[in-house]
């Protein structure tokens, strides 16, 4: 059998189980989806290398992210799989905290695929519609979502999935269980941080991150304290590991079943327990 044949048989040969071997990584979290996987040699398969050349500083894009609250990441970045992972981020505005995540992604040499979920629409409810509908007024020809891609397009950040939507509707698409972390920054009126926690915690895993941004608006506070109980802070984002030990947040008493009322307390369980 000549060289060329040999390779072609050995092409055709590998190509199922290397596509099973992908797939299954993939489904997993630990290898991240990637376009050119279509298009890898595969009698010598590689990851896509990801280089994040040139990339515009995020502290230059509009927004409200701070370095204080770039340290809520890097914890969310360091407890994620050497490999693989999953990150949504509920609420990106122009990509200011997209940018900072994707930083702390390289300083640690990880590679987790991103869900960037917003309306692109801006606040028009809640706490921060004024601020929003004074600042379209004044921007009247600027497209929230083209400003987002084209300031991402600067990080060359293959993993970037943008959806456009509702974050609740958005939530429903995806299976439980399937984040690794999941941050919210969307609106800030309480029963819409209520909605956006009760979406998307049964879409992390156990062992998982839940986190949001402002924790100094009084309606965000109230709402991650009736849903999730204590919690920790890095600058104004908020942050709970998800440890799989089900407590009531009133008593802390452990859960042994999935109540809607704590059998001790009382209390209504607004969420599921985690």
């Amino acid at each position: 059998m000549s060289d060329e044949a040999q390779t072609q048989y050995e092409e055709q040969s590998l190509k199922p189980l290397v596509r099973l071997i992908i797939l299954q990584g993939i489904a997993s979290g630990q290898l991240p989806y990637h376009k050119d996987w279509a298009n890898i040699s595969f009698t010598n398969p590689t990851m896509p290398k990801v280089t994040i050349e040139n990339q515009m500083n995020w502290r230059e894009i509009n927004g409200w992210f701070t370095e204080a609250d770039a340290e809520a990441y890097r914890v969310i970045v360091e407890s994620l799989p050497s490999r693989g992972g999953r990150i949504t981020e509920v609420g990106v505005w122009m990509g200011r905290s997209t940018g900072a995540l994707i930083e702390q992604c390289k300083l640690q040499g990880k590679t987790p695929a991103i869900y960037a979920a917003d309306t692109f629409k801006g606040s028009q409810t809640g706490p921060d519609k004024a601020w929003f509908m004074q600042w379209r007024k004044d921007h009247q020809s600027v497209s929230v979502l083209r400003q987002f891609k084209r300031n991402m397009a600067e990080y060359n950040y293959p993993f970037l999935h943008i959806h456009t939507g509702r974050s609740t509707t958005i939530a429903r698409q995806w299976p439980n269980r399937m984040f690794h972390a999941v941050f919210i920054d969307a609106n800030h009126a309480y029963h819409n941080v209520v909605s956006d926690i009760k979406a998307w915690l049964p879409k992390i895993r156990t062992g998982g991150i839940i986190a949001g941004h402002d924790i100094d608006y009084g309606s965000v506070r109230q709402a991650v304290i009736d849903t999730l109980g204590p919690y920790e802070t890095h600058g104004r984002c908020w942050l709970k590991r998800l440890t799989g030990d089900m407590r009531c947040h009133k008593c802390n008493t452990r859960i042994a079943t999935r109540d809607v009322y704590c059998l001790n307390c009382g209390n209504h369980l607004t969420v599921t327990p985690y």
